[in-house]
């Protein structure tokens, strides 16, 4: 972003999606953890 100014909001977009990604998959095995437990 420091040398590519005009890419930043390309660059911010994917960004947030990876994150958005990994964070489900903590997310789907908190959830599954969750019910195995209750089981």
């Amino acid at each position: 972003v420091g040398r590519q100014p005009e890419a930043a909001g390309k660059i911010t977009s994917t960004m947030l999606i990876g994150q958005a990604v990994a964070e489900t998959t903590g997310l789907y095995g908190l959830i599954i953890a969750f019910i195995l437990i209750s089981k």
